[in-house]
Parts: C-alpha cells; sequence; structure tokens
C-alpha cells in the first residue's frame, strides 16, 4: 500500500477512522472524509504522526453540493 492514494469516507470514527489510521502505518497517503470536523482532524493528526501524507475534507457524501466541492 506505500504510496498509493486513498479515500476514506465516514473517517472520523469507527471502522473509518481505523483503517485510515492502519494505512497511514504502511504508508499510504491518505484523502479522509467526514462530516465530523473536529473528529475527522483528529483522526488526520493520527495518521501524520504515524508519518502519512493526509488531507482532511468536512463533507457529507451523501449531499452532492459537499462532494462538488
Amino acid at each position: 500500500m506505500k504510496d498509493n492514494v486513498v479515500v476514506i469516507t465516514g473517517a472520523s470514527k469507527g471502522i473509518g477512522a481505523e483503517l485510515a489510521r492502519q494505512l497511514a502505518a504502511k504508508g499510504s497517503k491518505l484523502a479522509l472524509a467526514a462530516r465530523s470536523e473536529k473528529e475527522l482532524e483528529d483522526v488526520a493528526e493520527e495518521c501524520r504522526k504515524l508519518g502519512a501524507s493526509v488531507v482532511a475534507i468536512r463533507a457529507d457524501v451523501a449531499i452532492e453540493r459537499d462532494c462538488q466541492a
């Protein structure tokens, strides 16, 4: 998974957050999306501390305008 870019939605908690942490530890570059900005930033920071390059995007993927933005 090293150097692959992985997009994870629902990344602020649960399975999404854990998947982000595990992939960060394996060297993946991450694009994380979630509705909760504070929790999303917390997970993004954890992943950065594991050495991953991370872009965190506050978005609800069920809302078309959030996806377009």
